[in-house]
């Protein structure tokens, strides 16, 4: 094999592909040998795999057949790999000692070093190294980085800096010297080299190295054998391939350059031109040689920097700086021109005209043949509207760039029978600002669905895509942690978790159910909150106390209390056993809470780590998934391999602290740090090429060839990305040819992916505010690729004059269900969303779901009393839940993860209910007769006392003493309203037996009509002079003099059929009263009687309304029409019937649905009908209002009452 540094240059990668695979066919190496691959990317190397694995064709192409031996490095990989062959494997150790990750452990330890913090050239140094251990590490880690940069990119700055030399030599000769405020830099790098012979990296044979203390000094070494050196070293490969990479440093080129006197360097490079293009570029002086491959020259090199735009392509001009210094890098390392000389001519180039019949390949041509606007516009060419191949989208969001990106997509693949969906990549600048809508959007649709379309989204931290890794993560900051109940039910979402302590996925929803249920907000017990600045003690709202109360509960499964435990009901079955693995959890936290607050050595650190993951994971014990049928143990395997992965780099962290002799004592939060970062480190193995549509970071040679190449997030504060230097970057303006810049990378990014598409490239970004709809810009560099469009192109019969690029622009609507989509307005938009579709195509549109076919009315079901109550109450739910089978729409409920310090009006409420119910329990054990006033004033206070502490034993009250005013405010009420309670029972001692409510309502006995109403009433009492219903309701039933209404209409229909038991019956409704809070005299309210006729009357009118409003929607609700019914003038019952609607469809989603607001309501032909047939009765019957009481009159008297 013909050794020698061989350049194959072309404008596709797959023309380069098929070029190697064909070399590589036939110039095998020996059955033994490993075929070295430099790569820069994982998708890269992956494209390359399947390439070279693919089946040989009977013409000769295709793959090998297979890719095994296949070596695939990162650069400085293989930079070390060949210093280590030339120099020695005896005199190199077998990592750099210096590679950025043993260097920030090297570093952490001499900034602890009194030596360095003493000496006064550290000074701007001190404010972080001083008393702050984790900032020094931080600062390391960034100093470590730096370091490393000046290895690669400015080794000879570092040559200076170790013989005490303080010069920034330039790429032009010069030498100026390092600020003042940055000579620490030289001073801390020699203090890096003494440390580094102190300590020195073992060797496999346990020696250390003599010569070599960094990677400048390794290289320059290394340079001068291999320019020595008369043998071919017998570790260099013979054979290294470079593919796929868009800038190497100038130290990696001169390593492949040095090795190919013994080595075949073949270097794969994709050049967008056929012609010589760097002097296009601005800095095109600081090259030393000329550019030797193609002599001729189209763009003429003795123009003026100001007169080149003239005759250069605009584009790659401004966006290929990055591209053309690599070409002109390899450019003095290849051969094929020297060759050439020798009339032994090497030169291949293999560069393939596009397709110019859109407009995408008319600008890929006008790349590779560089051609400047100007001959352009000459051509006079003329852009079809119709053009599909470059296109243009503005947004209102991420999420609806994903979504119309999706029904795009979409399109295509019905559009071309042939696109696949591997033949597409989707690419963005930052993944974690896609990925969740990624997800959401094109993972909601099951496999079945015809909208379907297989995805894979790559470069996710793996922190952010393993859930086991992130409970980790929440594990590792158990020392800071608060222990909120969702931070440990997120940890009993991870699977592997529940398999070490043993709780089912099916048991989770019970557990979030008791944690709410037992009042666990946060804090392990009293002795763990005063570390965020309770007092100590406070046991309420912790771990230990819902605990508690939930064993306490499982074990004696009582009511009552037991030295202040209140027990949990509902928790006998087997089902509570999960109680114990939730307490051993709990259990477990805590000792490992303490474990990981003391600081440690790495070593100790290490094994602390190996322990954690044993106590809380247990991957191998995951029961066999069910929605996996092609792979019941893929979560079983993805845990495992991810757990010896996590066991990997605590083994790595260590080696990297022991290469650089780091032993000392470091806390949980600089540990931590350490081994996350290790785990997050790029590797090359990572998920991309799956047969899927792939969603993918712009990352360097990313840009692998694809039939559709979208981009989304392309706007003006996304991309270009800015990574500002680090202040004490010492690179920052001054630029050599090959450093790397992420303005540089990200302008050379966007080139690579127009020149990747074949068929169609896609843009979008957020070009609308999506509060308030003002313009956002989009990147510079779509409106530099737009204004190119415009100044080379115009519109086919275009009579507005209107600009190439905005016929290419579609603006899309704020929502997906917008009418455009689905209308003829816009023809441009389209959308695959049918459930929007079906909302848009009006009552004719049909329902799948069986409860929402109309049954025939032979077949319409029977309303029970409290159907008629929903009727008066929710009327709008009759008719979505009965007719349309809309289950009533809830909030998710979060756990909550503060102890209660107020109550808001719902928990008042909630509060009043629980108070009364249990001091009525507690009244039901006395005998009625014994309730005497007297006693009910003497007892009452104590047992709404015990209720109280009884609630506060939940854990619902606020802690004291946060909770006087609740047990102030709500104590006083509930004893009047008891009070008045147990005088009407004793003056109603006698309970009737129930009365069934089915017959009664026929009008005839013998006619065989069905029964038209179900139900039955129990509570019906009599006393001397008459039959009364007592309805003991929480709450008050006034606000001020005035009744609640809404409140009292569910009271209505068995207050109607409660008249049908023979006798006339009146309805109290004995609430907590704010009468005296008013001066005003308190009425009980009271539903008077009604004569049988009218109320079977009224009864069968509410079945009908029922029945109205089971088939279609009943414009009804109750604040609103008895506001209106109400109301004195038009003007107050117009506004006060708005008012009260705002307020109830404030809190109510469904009626929203309904009636979006008032004026719909109001609308309805039967608006004011069904007021009056609802609720105008009610108004009737009712009594209760409150009265002013006179100067000289206290308070009605319970008697008076």
């Amino acid at each position: 094999m013909t050794p020698g540094f061989i350049v194959l240059q072309g404008n596709r990668l797959e023309g380069l592909r098929d070029l190697l695979v064909e070399w590589l066919r036939r110039a095998p190496l020996g059955p033994l040998e490993d075929e070295r691959i430099l790569v820069q990317s994982n998708g890269m190397a992956q494209w390359l795999r399947l390439a070279l694995g693919r089946s040989q064709h009977e013409d000769g192409r295709g793959g090998l057949g297979i890719a095994t031996a296949m070596d695939l490095l990162l650069p400085a990989r293989l930079q070390w790999q060949c210093y280590r062959a030339v120099l020695g494997r005896q005199n190199v150790p077998p990592e750099a000692p210096l590679d950025k990750a043993r260097l920030t452990w090297r570093l952490l330890r001499l900034l602890r070093d009194p030596a360095i913090r003493a000496d006064p050239v550290f000074d701007p140094l001190a404010h972080y190294i001083v008393d702050d251990e984790h900032r020094a590490y931080q600062l390391a880690a960034r100093l470590s980085d730096q370091f490393d940069q000046y290895q690669v990119y400015r080794a000879d700055w570092l040559e200076r800096w170790a013989n005490e030399e303080l010069a920034l030599p330039g790429p032009l000769g010069e030498a100026p010297d390092v600020p003042a405020d940055s000579r620490w830099q030289p001073a801390l790098w020699r203090a890096v080299l003494d440390d580094l012979v102190r300590h020195p990296p073992e060797t496999e044979d346990g020696t250390a190295p003599a010569d070599f203390a960094g990677r400048a000094l390794v290289h320059r070494a290394f340079l001068d054998r291999a320019a020595q050196a008369i043998e071919r070293p017998p570790d260099l490969p013979r054979r290294i391939v470079v593919f796929g990479v868009s800038a190497l440093p100038p130290q990696v080129l001169e390593v492949l350059g040095a090795i190919s006197r013994w080595t075949q360097v073949i270097f794969c490079l994709q050049n967008p031109c056929r012609h010589y293009w760097g002097d296009i570029v601005e800095d095109r002086h600081l090259f030393r040689h000329a550019y030797r491959r193609i002599s001729a020259r189209k763009v003429d090199a003795s123009l003026a920097d100001h007169d080149l735009h003239q005759h250069a392509h605009p584009l790659l001009a401004s966006w290929g700086k990055q591209g053309r210094d690599l070409v002109r890098l390899v450019d003095a390392f290849d051969q094929a021109p020297e060759r050439a000389r020798h009339s032994d001519p090497l030169n291949i180039d293999l560069f393939t005209e596009p397709t110019t019949d859109h407009l995408l390949g008319q600008i890929q041509a006008d790349l590779l043949d560089l051609r400047p606007v100007s001959e352009m516009e000459a051509q006079g060419r003329r852009l079809d509207a119709a053009d599909e191949s470059l296109r243009f989208t503005i947004a209102h969001s991420p999420l609806r760039e994903v979504e119309i990106l999706q029904d795009q997509l979409l399109a295509a693949f019905d559009a071309d029978p042939g696109l696949r969906p591997r033949d597409v990549i989707v690419m963005v600048p930052d993944m974690t600002d896609y990925a969740a809508a990624i997800s959401a959007v094109f993972g909601r649709l099951d496999r079945r669905d015809p909208r379907y379309l297989p995805f894979a989204i790559s470069d996710r931290p793996e922190r952010d895509t393993h859930p086991m890794l992130r409970a980790l993560e929440s594990l590792l900051h158990l020392p800071e942690a608060r222990l909120t109940a969702s931070e440990v039910l997120d940890l009993l979402e991870v699977d592997a978790l529940r398999a070490r302590f043993g709780i089912a996925d099916s048991e989770v929803a019970t557990l979030r159910h008791w944690i709410d249920a037992a009042g666990i907000r946060w804090g392990l017990d009293g002795d763990h909150r005063p570390e965020f600045g309770l007092p100590a003690g406070i046991e309420q709202n912790t771990w230990h106390f819902g605990l508690d109360r939930l064993l306490y509960g499982y074990l004696a499964g009582a009511d009552d209390d037991w030295q202040g435990i209140v027990p949990v009901g509902g928790m006998e079955g087997m089902s509570a056993a999960v109680i114990g693995p939730l307490h051993h959890l709990i259990d477990t936290i805590g000792r490992w809470r303490h474990r990981l607050g003391e600081c440690r050595s790495p070593g100790g650190w290490a094994t602390r780590f190996e322990e954690l993951v044993e106590a809380f994971f247990d991957p191998d014990a995951i029961p066999p998934g069910e929605d996996d049928q092609a792979n019941p143990l893929a979560a079983r395997e993805s845990a495992v391999n991810l757990r010896d992965r996590v066991l990997e780099a605590i083994t790595g962290w260590l080696e990297d602290c022991r290469s650089a002799a780091f032993d000392q004592p470091i806390g949980i939060e600089t540990a931590r740090s350490a081994w996350l970062d290790r785990l997050d480190e790029h590797r090359l193995n990572q998920r991309f090429l799956v047969g899927a549509v792939n969603f993918a970071t712009l990352m360097p040679m990313r840009a692998i060839p694809f039939r559709h190449v979208y981009l989304l997030g392309m706007s003006d504060e996304a991309y270009p990305r800015r990574q500002p230097a680090a202040d004490f970057d010492l690179m920052a303006g001054r630029y050599r040819p090959g450093d790397r810049s992420r303005r540089e990378d990200d302008r050379y990014l966007f080139l690579e992916a127009l020149l990747s598409a074949r068929d169609r490239f896609w843009i979008s970004w957020v070009g609308r505010d999506i509060r308030d709809n003002h313009e956002r810009p989009a990147s510079v560099l779509v409106n530099q690729l737009r204004d190119h469009i415009d100044r080379g192109w115009s519109l086919t019969d275009s009579p507005d004059e209107t600009a190439a690029s905005d016929s290419l622009t579609t603006e899309h609507p704020l929502q997906p269900f917008s009418r455009a989509y689905f209308g003829p307005e816009r023809p441009e938009l389209s959308s695959y969303a049918t459930e929007w579709q079906q909302v848009h195509a009006g009552p004719n549109v049909t329902h799948t779901a069986t409860s929402a076919q109309t049954e025939d009315e032979m077949d319409a079901p029977i309303p029970t009393l409290g159907d008629l109550a929903q009727l008066l109450k929710q009327p709008w739910r009759v008719y979505l839940g009965r007719h349309l089978g809309v289950a009533p729409r809830t909030d998710i409920r979060l756990p909550e993860d503060d102890e209660p310090f107020a109550l808001d009006p719902l928990g008042e409420s909630q509060l009043s209910a629980q108070l009364l119910e249990l001091v009525r329990a507690r009244l039901a054990r006395e005998p009625v007769q014994s309730l005497s006033g007297e006693r009910l004033e003497a007892m009452l206070p104590e047992w709404i006392e015990a209720a109280f502490d009884r609630l506060a034993g939940t854990g619902q009250l606020p802690l004291a003493p946060f909770d006087e005013a609740l047990r102030r405010d709500h104590a006083d009420p509930l004893a009047r309203q008891l009070t008045t309670w147990a005088a009407f029972q004793a003056r109603y001692p006698d309970l009737l037996p129930a009365v069934d409510i089915d017959a009664r309502l026929t009008p005839d006995a013998g006619n065989d009509q069905d029964t038209v109403l179900s139900g039955q009433i129990d509570d019906i009492r009599v006393g001397e002079d008459q039959a009364v219903r007592l309805r003991l309701l929480p709450g008050a039933l006034h606000k001020g003099k005035n009744l609640k209404w809404h409140r009292l209409v569910g009271e209505w229909p068995t207050h109607l059929a409660a008249q049908l038991s023979g006798r006339p019956v009146t309805t109290y409704l004995i609430s907590e009263s704010d009468a005296q809070r008013d001066s005003l005299l308190e009425r009980p309210v009271a539903m008077e009687p009604v004569d049988p006729t009218v109320a079977r009357d009224l009864l069968t009118a509410l079945v009908g309304w029922w029945h109205q409003a089971r088939r279609q929607p009943l414009p009804a609700e109750a604040r609103t029409q008895i506001a209106w019914l109400t109301a004195r003038d038009d003007l107050k019952r117009r506004s006060g019937a708005r008012a009260a609607f705002d307020h109830a469809a404030q809190y109510d989603a469904d009626l929203r649905r309904l009636w979006p607001e008032f004026a719909a309501l109001e609308a309805h032909a039967d608006f004011e009908a069904v007021a009056n047939a609802l609720y105008r009765p009610l108004l009737s019957g009712t009594r209760g209002e409150h009265r002013k009481a006179p100067a000289t009159e206290g308070m009605a008297s319970e008697g008076e009452a």
